[in-house]
């Protein structure tokens, strides 16, 4: 009889801690508020510069919207709330992660701020790689190219420099570029078309190299990043390197 006692005193044990476990995960927090990392022994040092300026400069209201990896990115190093939810073994949420697709396809920027807004997001959070991939194959940012939603689909060899996640940068008509650093770049969506914008159309590849339209980066830039001038020369580096080795 003692030992049948004993026996589910153990067991009642072995509930309690994993019980005690589970709760912790759901309710525990690392500080990393009080961690001091070194950027120079960081593994992606852009990705701790991209959500530190976010704990810095975005209300911990605000809601992002971005592809998967930085969902995940913001989820970790931030308190802020995403669109799109790492764990998408709902089918809804798996139609979710597939729509926004759209930031690396070629959709019209209107098209971009609806479904922003439509989910109560402020900002758009973009990834210099889903601009990118080896010329010729068919990299992750080409993913939309076969799905079903036609007003993603980009037309037969689209190259990168002609995709929303590079053309949506200077479309001042409906976004405003807040952030930039080499990999990473935050657009603050408008919640009704711009006036005075400083282009009166879509824009196209040719474009992006009018340095007029990087003006609204650079002011902000200059405004909320203090290492502004460190992050812009890192993210013309990265863009050459990638041109390099994309279709651009």
């Amino acid at each position: 009889h003692m030992l049948r006692m004993r026996g589910k005193l153990v067991l009642l044990l072995h509930l309690l801690v994993g019980l005690g476990l589970c709760t912790f995960t759901w309710t525990a927090r690392l500080p990393f508020d009080d961690i001091d990392l070194d950027e120079a022994d960081f593994a992606f040092p852009n990705v701790l510069r991209l959500t530190k300026w976010m704990n810095e400069n975005l209300p911990m209201s605000a809601v992002v919207v971005s592809d998967m990896t930085i969902s995940a990115q913001i989820r970790v190093g931030t308190d802020l709330s995403t669109v799109l939810h790492p764990h998408y073994e709902h089918i809804d949420v798996r139609e979710r992660v597939q729509q926004w697709y759209a930031l690396s396809a070629c959709p019209p920027s209107h098209h971009v701020q609806y479904m922003a807004l439509s989910y109560g997001a402020e900002y758009i959070a973009l990834n210099l790689f889903r601009c990118s991939g080896a010329g010729g194959e068919n990299g992750p940012f080409r993913l939309t190219d076969y799905i079903g939603n036609y007003t993603h689909r980009c037309g037969p060899d689209t190259d990168a420099m002609s995709r929303f996640c590079m053309l949506g940068r200077i479309d001042s008509r409906y976004f405003e570029p807040v952030y930039q650093n080499a990999e990473y770049a935050v657009l603050k969506v408008k919640r009704k078309k711009d006036g005075k914008a400083l282009i009166g159309r879509s824009p196209k590849k040719h474009d992006l190299y009018n340095a007029s339209l990087w003006q609204p980066l650079l002011d902000s830039c200059k405004a909320y990043d203090e290492q502004c001038g460190l992050d812009l020369v890192d993210f013309g580096r990265s863009w050459i390197d990638r041109s390099k080795k994309a279709k651009m």
